[in-house]
C-alpha cells in the first residue's frame, strides 16, 4: 500500500503563493488522495512572512484542511534522535531543521 501521508515545507508554500501560474507549482501538483501535514513551525513560518490581511488570509486558506503537527517535548526529542541517526549515516545534507521537526511530529502524531 503507497503511503498517502505527506509533509509539506514553507519553501514548498512560498513557491505557490509567489507563483504566477500556481499549476506550475509543486503544491499544485500534489496528487489527489494525500493527506497533508504541515508543523507548527512551518504555519509559524507562514503567518511571520505574511505582511498584510490579504496575505494571511491567503495562508488561512491554504491551510484549514491541512493537520498542523504539534512542536513539543515529546517532538523535540524525536526530532533529535533522528537528527542524530542521520548525522552518524551522513544522510543530514539533505534535511533541513524544518523537516527534521516535520519528521519528529508526525512520528509524534502516529502514535497518538
Amino acid at each position: 500500500m503507497a503511503n498517502t501521508n505527506l509533509v509539506i515545507d514553507t519553501n514548498i508554500f512560498i513557491e505557490y503563493l509567489r507563483a504566477k501560474d500556481k499549476r506550475s507549482t509543486i503544491l499544485y501538483l500534489i496528487p489527489a488522495g494525500k493527506t497533508l501535514f504541515i508543523s507548527a513551525v512551518t504555519l509559524y513560518e507562514l503567518y511571520m512572512g505574511a505582511t498584510t490581511a490579504e496575505k494571511k488570509q491567503d495562508i488561512k486558506i491554504l491551510t484549514e484542511d491541512i493537520t498542523i503537527l504539534p512542536f513539543n517535548n515529546e517532538v523535540a526529542l524525536q526530532a533529535s534522535v533522528i537528527y542524530h541517526d542521520l548525522k552518524k549515516t551522513n544522510q543530514l545534507i539533505e534535511l533541513g531543521a524544518n523537516q527534521i521537526v516535520a519528521l519528529g511530529s508526525l512520528c509524534w502524531w502516529g502514535s497518538n
